[in-house]
Order: C-alpha cells, then structure tokens, then sequence
C-alpha cells in the first residue's frame, strides 16, 4: 500500500509602520518620524510518501505472523521574497511611493531537507500469551555528508500475559487478579539535530561589510571549520512495565518505569574555542556527553454499579528527571565546582542568588554581607545570602536554583458518574516541579524602563505595615540602589505548580425514560460543559498562567469556555 501526504504553507505580509517623532534634550530631531512599509511573501512545500508491503498468516490457531517492509521519503522546500523602503515622503503606503535610496530586499529559496528510509517490523504472537516484535529502520539525511548519511536503527519489544498461563489460570491468583502481564521493549533513534550544511565549506556574506568611498561594500568572511565527526546520533529507550485487572475488572491500570539515554554529541575539543590562537573556533568532535532521563508513571482506575448508579474513577501521574551524565560543554572549572556543576545534577532553573527574604532594619542591613554594586540600602530591599561565607555577596554566591523551567510532575484525575439518564464527566489536570522566572516588566521599579506599577497585583509593595508583601520597597528606577532589588534571584522566581479543572460536564439523556419508546432514536443527551473552569496555582498571583510556562505574560490568555449542546444519535 502507499501513503502520501503534501501541504503547502503560504504567509503574506505587509507592514506600514508610522511613528510620532522624538526629540533629543536640545529640542533636535532624534528620530523623523516618517513611515516605513515592509512586504514578504513565504511559500513552504512538505511532502511525506510511503510504500509499503505487509504480510499477515495465522498458523495452527495458535500462531500469528505479521511482517511489514518498504520504505518512506519526506523533505520540504522554501521560497521567500521581503522587500522594505524607509523614510517615505509622501503618505502612500506603495513600495514605488519610498525613496529608492532606502530600499532592501532579500530572497532565500532553496531544499529545505531530504530524507529517506529503508524501515521493516516482524511481529509474532502467540494464543496472545506471548508477544515478540524487531523493528529495524535504516533511516538517510542531507545533512550529513554522502559517506556518513545513513544509519541503522534497532527497536524490540517483549510481552507476556502471565495470568493466561495454566499455572495461573489454576490458582487462586486468577480468582484475584484477572490480567497480569508484563512488558520490556528497547528502541534506537537516530537524531539529525546539527547545523544545516555544516560539513561543507562555507561562507558568510555580509552586504554591508566595510565602507568605502562613501558607500557599502559586500564582504565575504569564513564559515566555521567543518567537523569530521557530523553524522548521526542516537537516542536510546527502554522501557519495563506491568499491566494488572483485579476484583471482576473493577480495578484496573499499569505500572511503567522509562529511561532515555542520548549520547554521540558533538562538543568543542576541552570545552574550549581556540578562538584567540585561531582566530576560529576548532571543529566540533565527536564527545563522550551523555544525557539521561528517567522516571516512572502509572495509571490506576476503578470502575463499578450500585443498582443504576454507575461511576468510572481514574488516575495517571508521572514523574521524571532529566541530567547530564557527561557534559561536553562544561569546563573543568564549573565541573569542580559542586555549587554552580551541570553535570551529574538534577534539572535546575539558573545559577540565582539566595533571597533571605527583606532586611527588616537599620542594624540588619549593617550587620550582614552585602551584593558588591549595592548602594543606598534600606529596609525593604532584597537581603542575600553569603553562599561560600566570605563576607560578601559576589558571583560566587549564584548557585543552582529551582527545579527546571518544564513540569517533571504531571498528573490527572477522571471521573465519569452515571444515574438513570443524568451524567457528569469531570477532568482535573496539574503539573509541579518546575519554575517560572518572572520577566523584567512584571518586576516593577522601573525595571527595562516600563512603569513601576502596571497591574494590581504590583501594588502589593513593601511598606512597614506591609513587610510580607509580594515585592520589595518601590524605587524611582531599578538602578536607585545599584539594581540590588533585580539582579537574577531567586526571589523572582515563581513556583508554577498547577491543578486545574480542564471539563467538567453535566447533562441528562432523554432516551432514558421519556423517548425510551422512541425506536429510531439510540440517544438524545442535553449537557452543559465548561472547561478550564478552576486552576490553583502560585503563579496566578503574578498575573501568568502557568500553563503557558512564560513568566512575561506575552501569550493568548486560557479561555474559560461553557458549552451547551444536544447530542443526537440513531
């Protein structure tokens, strides 16, 4: 059989810029002020096919076969054209209408990427007690060069239902415990994650280079050095795991234990550029850097009927660590450093400095060690700590702070209840371990030159009847005290751990007893939903959702949506 897909991108733009002028302290035009009009036009191509051959027999009644092979092809390419004239004379927003003089223009087109594979399964099951499967995948790349583009690729996995043995089927195990199987697999994947044509010798253009006789001039510079090592890297998963029904099927679910390993990385020879003695950096080698990330998940789940009232009750939650095992990119330094080390720790937000919360008095704020920078300290300012306790507060006290900048918690609850034609389904989703860094605008005090107080919630300021507030003493600008209320900390870092009500339905089905006489008719259900209804979390204190992961609020906001709807059914 043969599967193929092609989808075509388009974007068309046009910007007409007008801006007010701005003067200087002297009253002199700094900026004129006069329009701009920009255009691009983009146009992407992606295709995907697939041929396939599959073969499937059953031997004995007892013996399922099933074989695929073939191969698979995928690439894509771009054209794009942008235009732009400045400083328009006239009001006309045409490209003709602008000063020639000003006019720019580009038109990057080419092969976006080819790829291709050689890819064959087998599968063997047998009387579904067990179950075998070998993958293999022979995948090419264009990002490689021609003798390293292809790699070959293993996956397997293994399977056996104990509980459909005899041993148990005779025990008093099967009376307990209805579905018992066990579960292992292994897989390879061959990553292509490097610089597009980065093992050809390149050059870089810049159009405006040097200025020569009152003009610009192109010049042409070196690319980076190529690197004998680019090919593939791989990934490799492995995963064991227990699926288990008890007490009539009632209660159901999986335990599951993964672990991914990435190794094969290309790094800069002794985390080092040689820029100086070169005047380039050295070709990135192969390393021996690794990354792993383990963790477990289950999902549980009880399901029952007291008379006519039905219920479905389920849970899922997983949890995971991400670390470098070897970190090509780290240099000795850090390495020995056990505060600041990337490698053979857990995930981290940043190297912060340690808030102790404010200094709460005059005597506070002469007795403890102070950040070298700070000024004019008062109470109500941020107070930090003296990591290495050499009596002041220095880049040698920012260490690793906070648990990573993605969930590694994730977790959901499910419940579906039934009662003589009413129903309700609900659905609860959260997320924790992970931090959301709160940016400069919503810190306040004049921070990257916005308005000290833009929301409500930054009026919540420190006052000496207010010293629990969320932020420091107000300041006419974030450099007042030496910036010492805004340089990285921890202080301002968010915890954005989360459960919200993602649905919840509530409805009534009219086929139950009034159209139950009503033959054609299999359902006639009328329900109110709503969804993302409730979310509890921290970081809704500073303005954000923590959905979104962003601490500068510059995202479309999670709609609260009601939904009435009749679901009709034949």
């Amino acid at each position: 059989k043969g599967i193929g897909s092609y989808s075509v991108y388009n974007n068309r733009n046009k910007s007409w810029l007008k801006t007010a002028p701005s003067y200087d302290w002297d009253g002199n035009i700094a900026t004129s002020g006069k329009p701009n009009l920009s255009k691009y036009t983009m146009n992407d191509e992606y295709f995907n096919t697939q041929l396939l051959i599959e073969y499937s027999k059953v031997f004995a009644e007892r013996h399922s076969l099933d074989f695929t092979a073939g191969i698979e092809a995928s690439g894509s390419t771009y054209d794009m054209l942008s235009a732009s004239r400045k400083n328009f004379i006239f009001d006309v927003d045409q490209m003709g209408a602008g000063p020639s003089s000003t006019m720019e223009n580009s038109s990057p087109e080419g092969i976006g990427e080819r790829r291709a594979a050689v890819i064959g399964r087998i599968r063997y099951d047998y009387m579904s007690k067990y179950l075998f499967e070998a993958n293999a995948r022979y995948d090419g790349s264009d990002y490689f060069p021609s003798d390293k583009r292809w790699g070959l690729f293993f996956s397997g996995s293994a399977a056996w239902a104990v509980s459909e043995e005899n041993f148990w089927k005779n025990s008093f195990l099967s009376d307990a415990i209805e579905l018992f199987k066990a579960r292992v697999s292994y897989g390879e994947i061959g990553l292509d994650d490097v610089g597009r044509y980065s093992y050809m010798t390149s050059y870089n253009l810049n159009q405006r280079g040097a200025y020569i006789n009152g003009s610009w001039m192109p010049v042409f510079s070196e690319g980076d050095l190529i690197s004998p090592d680019i090919t593939w890297y791989k990934t490799k998963d492995f995963n064991v795991g227990l699926d288990f029904a008890s007490l009539n099927n009632r209660l159901s679910g999986s335990v599951d234990y993964f672990a991914k390993v990435t190794t094969g990385y290309l790094a800069s020879p002794s985390n080092v550029g040689y820029t100086a003695p070169l005047g380039k950096s050295l070709p990135l080698v192969k390393s021996n850097g690794e990354s792993v990330r383990r963790g477990f998940e289950f999902i549980l789940q009880w399901k029952d009927k007291i008379g006519e009232f039905s219920y479905n009750v389920s849970t899922n939650f997983s949890l995971y660590d991400d670390r470098w095992n070897v970190n090509p990119n780290e240099s000795e330094t850090s390495l020995m450093n056990p505060y600041i080390r990337s490698t053979q720790v857990g995930a981290y937000t940043g190297l912060y400095y340690r808030n102790l919360g404010y200094y709460s008095s005059y005597e506070d704020i002469m007795n403890s060690p102070k950040r070298n920078g700070s000024t004019n300290l008062r109470t109500g300012d941020l107070k930090y700590r003296d990591i290495n306790g050499d009596g002041k507060i220095d880049e040698n006290d920012q260490v690793r702070t906070g648990d990573g900048t993605k969930p590694r918690t994730n977790y959901g609850i499910n419940a579906e209840l039934g009662y003589k034609g009413w129903f309700m389904n609900m659905l609860w989703q959260g997320a924790g371990n992970y931090n959301i860094y709160m940016a400069n605008h919503l810190q306040g005090g004049n921070a990257a030159g916005t308005l000290p107080v833009i929301y409500e919630f930054q009026t919540d300021i420190w006052s000496p009847d207010n010293t629990s507030s969320l932020y420091p003493r107000q300041h006419a600008s974030a450099g007042f005290n030496g910036g010492n209320n805004f340089v990285g900390s921890d202080f301002w870092l968010v915890n954005a751990r989360y459960i919200r009500l993602k649905t919840l339905a509530i409805g009534y089905d009219f086929k139950h007893q009034l159209l139950k006489n009503v033959s054609w008719l299999s359902r006639c259900a009328l329900s109110l939903s709503g969804y993302n209804l409730l979310t509890f979390s921290p970081s809704l204190n500073y303005g954000f959702d923590p959905e979104t992961g962003r601490g500068d609020g510059f995202t479309y906001p999670m709609s609260r949506v009601y939904t009435i709807s009749l679901n009709i059914g034949f």
